[in-house]
């Protein structure tokens, strides 16, 4: 194992984001998503010990630290990485499904986290089945669910981002109605792509 500590001394921090995957498995099954991972389930990819060193490191060297998965939310111990990384001056950001988290957990982590991203691929839960944004039993989050999470958070101070993954499946469909009534202060649109 390198020396985290020695490496976190030596570097000036980056105006840049850490996207930290840390963890392999996830709750849903989207048919697009590369992290397919399952045999690892809500467990993530370092032991503990070097999961909190790298995120010192990361936070010690990046502006802001982005937990991504998998679906992050599934470690029990992710407020602890969300306040390791603040402790360190970065900014934070959770990348999530939205299906483990409610207004609650929001208020509860306001103050480790900065900014909640939400992956959303479509307002019409059919669609989302379709795309295996669902459980494996074929369960999908309302489309209020969502609205509910982006106003928790920025009552919480947390700020709103939106994910969305374009495929075949969801090209036509008008999000126009859905991102006006989230409000994110920034929309990523990703395309799927064969490799």
């Amino acid at each position: 194992t390198p020396n985290l500590h020695a490496a976190d001394q030596s570097c000036a921090r980056l105006p840049l984001t850490a996207n930290f995957h840390f963890i392999k498995s996830c709750n849903f099954a989207c048919n697009y998503c590369y992290a397919t991972f399952a045999d690892s389930l809500a467990r993530p990819i370092l032991g503990d010990g070097q999961l909190f060193a790298l995120t010192r490191l990361l936070a010690a060297r990046y502006t802001k630290v982005t937990f991504v998965g998998g679906e992050p939310t599934l470690y029990p111990r992710l407020p602890e990485l969300l306040a390791t990384a603040k402790a360190q001056g970065a900014l934070t950001n959770v990348v999530t499904n939205g299906s483990r988290i409610d207004a609650a957990w929001l208020e509860q982590h306001a103050g480790t986290l900065d900014l909640l991203t939400l992956s959303i691929d479509s307002a019409s839960p059919a669609t989302h089945r379709t795309l295996g944004r669902a459980t494996r039993r074929g369960e999908t989050l309302p489309v209020r669910h969502y609205g509910d999470l982006a106003d928790a958070a920025r009552a919480a101070g947390v700020g709103v981002k939106v994910n969305t993954v374009v495929t075949t499946i969801n090209a036509d469909e008008d999000l126009t109605d859905l991102i006006t009534d989230l409000a994110p202060q920034r929309w990523k649109i990703l395309q799927a792509a064969p490799v």
